[in-house]
């Protein structure tokens, strides 16, 4: 068993009170809630009591860790008033214990223990109970089992502030000798002995001498005295002490000793690698001053065949003004010219040909070539063209060697509901458009000449959601699995996925977390956990070419769609089928298209309009074989060419 107590004075309380449950404390000078506690161990069995401690640190530690407990910052003596108490400061070389608990009301106590440990003290002023005074508050009609003091010296008062005729603690632990002192280097303990300043009173007030420890007394109310059997012999073995603890300690100290070894051996291993990081260190400086130096031998060579250049362009300029009478230049001018142009070209913003452009413009009129408005604005535009326009002059095939200028843009494509059967299937032309202006946004790089049927298909829902509906709006994907497109728009709509999560047709089985509402169940089941006309719109990618080829199969579908739809809420389908002119290969879904309850912008007649249609975009026997060959087990030209047929319709 351990003890937490300086001297082990709660083992030897326990021996009497052991076998109790509860009960009840005072504890005078608590100090601290672990270290040193007479009274730890019986709160950790479930006991309560008073703590009284006038050093406001502790008493904080007090009010933190015993929250069952009476805590009282104060003093206690043999008045209610007060006092002037001498607190002991911390100090983190003083490593035995904290130098507070020697704190006390007694001045000369105080000042011969800071001589003998080094430590300095702060007088403070502290409210005074006497412990009358406290168990007239606390403890009526409680009975109280021990009442320990601690009180450096100031023992006799504490006591003689008590009414022991009306509280009756069964035991009294009072520290009962000289502070700091060591009562068994004389041979004789009662040289150093504090008890016979109090008990005489203690005697005159029904209590006995029991037992002492070589610090503290203790007592016995006379009623208890069937304890006093018990108190014949010191702590010991027979109460549990944790004899061991020593052999404990020495297997720590050597585990620590142990540790320090590897430090040692860790702290050698870093320096080595600091003196090796220096050494490399020294390296690269070397390495950077030579490249320093190889920098500044290379500016001076550009500058030398900047000047060079500058002067051949201008001696070729000089020729060029004394051949313009001439029907034609010389080939090797041309040559040069050409050869020059792709130099300035290089050299573009280098200071150096500013001022042959200077010299140029200045004799810009003999060429006729049109003025320029400001030096500094283009000056290598200016200076480029009056090159292109001498080449001009002297060769009727010259080309300008400049980057031509960035195409414009495509024009934004526009999905509407009105105009959506221009969508039923997919063509090249939209196929371009949309990539042109969401692949951005969805974050797919997208070639339509080797990409799945399923990127036209994102790119094709992904801009109709962008265009038709408001942030906020609520939004179901059919089957989506791990969804490609809720989680881009989670952010700025209320999306939802519906989907058994089950493995199905090469499907996912584990549940994403990609910030959108999962529901695991199947479209047609009429799941209670999709809310009636709640969604905006309903979409599939890829899905309803999978149900059983049964008209009820489809209608139960497209009715649950219907439920979970609001009214003037959307439905889009972007469904796999396969194109084998003169026949086109259609799912259920397709065919049963007709009989949707709500408003149709996309007929079955508009979906087999593509098998004529030179617009129309299949997937690539490429990307089939990459991606369908292993499922389908038939050639691309066997098979047929796989597309996307894409309905829409609203809800009444």
């Amino acid at each position: 068993m351990r003890s937490y107590a300086q001297n082990m004075e709660d083992l030897f309380l326990y021996r009497l009170f052991g076998k109790q449950d509860t009960g009840f404390y005072i504890d005078i000078g608590a100090h601290d809630p672990d270290e040193f506690s007479v009274t730890k161990l019986f709160y950790t069995k479930g006991w309560s009591g008073i703590n009284v401690e006038p050093v406001l640190a502790s008493f904080k530690k007090l009010e933190a860790k015993r929250t069952r407990d009476i805590n009282i910052h104060a003093a206690v003596s043999d008045t209610d008033s007060f006092i002037y108490f001498y607190e002991i400061s911390e100090n983190d070389s003083f490593t035995k214990f904290n130098p507070s608990a020697l704190s006390s009301m007694d001045q000369d106590t105080v000042i011969a223990t800071c001589n003998t440990f080094g430590l300095s003290y702060d007088i403070v002023r502290v409210k005074s109970h006497t412990l009358r005074s406290i168990c007239d508050k606390y403890c009526n009609d409680i009975a109280i089992d021990f009442l320990k003091i601690d009180v450096e010296g100031h023992e006799p008062a504490v006591l003689q502030g008590g009414d022991f005729s009306k509280y009756r603690p069964k035991v009294l632990v009072v520290e009962s000798t000289v502070p700091n002192s060591h009562p068994f280097e004389t041979g004789n303990p009662q040289d150093y002995g504090l008890w016979h300043h109090f008990e005489p009173f203690l005697d005159a007030n029904g209590y006995e001498f029991a037992h002492f420890d070589g610090l503290n007394r203790f007592y016995l109310a006379k009623e208890h005295l069937a304890l006093k059997p018990l108190c014949s012999v010191p702590v010991g073995w027979a109460d549990g002490v944790n004899l061991p603890a020593l052999q404990t300690a020495q297997e720590t100290l050597h585990s620590l000793k142990q540790t320090l070894a590897k430090e040692k051996d860790s702290k050698a291993a870093i320096t080595a690698q600091r003196d090796a990081l220096k050494e490399r260190n020294a390296e690269l400086e070397t390495q950077k001053q030579a490249l320093a130096k190889e920098k500044g031998d290379l500016e001076a060579k550009n500058a030398a065949f900047a000047d060079n250049t500058k002067n051949a362009l201008t001696m070729t300029y000089e020729y060029i003004l004394q051949l313009k009478e001439k029907a034609h230049a010389d080939a090797m001018v041309i040559t040069v010219l050409r050869s020059l142009y792709t130099e300035a070209q290089h050299q573009w913003r280098k200071a150096p040909f500013k001022s042959l452009l200077r010299t140029l413009r200045s004799r810009r009129k003999p060429l006729h070539l049109p003025p320029q408005t400001s030096f500094d604005e283009t000056p290598w535009d200016i200076l480029l063209s009056d090159m292109e326009n001498a080449l001009r002059h002297f060769s009727p095939t010259f080309k300008s060697m400049r980057q031509p200028p960035p195409r414009p843009p495509k024009a934004a494509i526009r999905l509407a509901p009105e105009t959506f059967c221009n969508f039923t299937y997919a063509k090249k032309s939209q196929f371009d458009a949309l990539v042109a202006q969401y692949e951005e946004k969805l974050a797919a790089k997208v070639k339509k000449s080797s990409t799945s049927i399923k990127r036209y298909q994102d790119l094709l829902v992904f801009a109709f959601v962008l265009q038709n509906l408001k942030p906020g709006a609520k939004i179901l994907e059919v089957g989506g699995g791990i969804s490609r497109l809720c989680k881009y728009l989670a952010n700025d709509y209320e999306c939802w996925n519906i989907d058994p999560y089950k493995g199905a047709g090469n499907g996912p089985t584990k549940v994403p977390d990609d910030g959108y509402t999962i529901t695991r169940d199947t479209m047609g089941n009429f799941t209670k956990e999709l809310p009636d006309n709640y969604f905006d719109l309903v979409f599939s990618i890829s899905v309803m070419e999978h149900l059983p080829d049964r008209s009820k199969a489809v209608r139960g579908v497209c009715d649950d769609i219907n439920r979970v739809l609001k009214s003037g809420g959307y439905s889009l389908h972007a469904i796999d089928y396969w194109c084998s002119p003169p026949k086109t290969t259609m799912c259920r879904f397709i065919k049963e298209i007709e009989k949707i309850q709500g408003k149709l912008y996309t007929p079955l007649s508009a979906v087999t309009a593509g098998e004529t249609d030179d617009d129309h975009w299949t997937m690539s026997e490429e990307e089939y074989n990459k991606t369908w060959l292993r499922t389908t087990k038939q050639t691309y030209a066997d098979f047929g060419r796989p597309s996307s047929a894409n309905l829409l319709w609203q809800k009444n």
